[in-house]
């Protein structure tokens, strides 16, 4: 089952969400870089990022764009930054990596 990226409220209700169907988050996580935050995405479980950790998120997210392989890979990888900039802009949204 592949990560799937949830934007969601305070109370937990869903915002926006993105479907990693080819496994590009789970790549990413697992490369070789002095990663902030990606590396703790668990593919196999739940990741909760909050605004205040979107900075070092994105700067991670951007450098992640030098991996990507596919056209669907670039559509996933500008959505999810899409996505954890409104979490960084917006008070009481978090960024979700859900595992299988």
């Amino acid at each position: 089952m592949p990560v799937v990226v949830e934007l969601i409220g305070e109370s937990g209700e869903q915002v926006a969400a993105v479907g990693d169907v080819g496994g590009f988050i789970a790549r990413c996580a697992s490369e070789p870089r002095e990663w902030r935050l990606l590396k703790y995405v668990d593919e196999y479980g739940d990741t909760y990022f909050n605004r205040l950790q979107m900075l070092d998120f994105l700067a991670d997210w951007e450098a992640a764009g030098a991996l990507l392989r596919s056209s669907e890979e670039e559509k996933l990888w500008l959505e999810v930054g899409r996505l954890a900039r409104e979490c960084r802009d917006e008070v009481h949204l978090y960024l979700k990596f859900f595992g299988d």
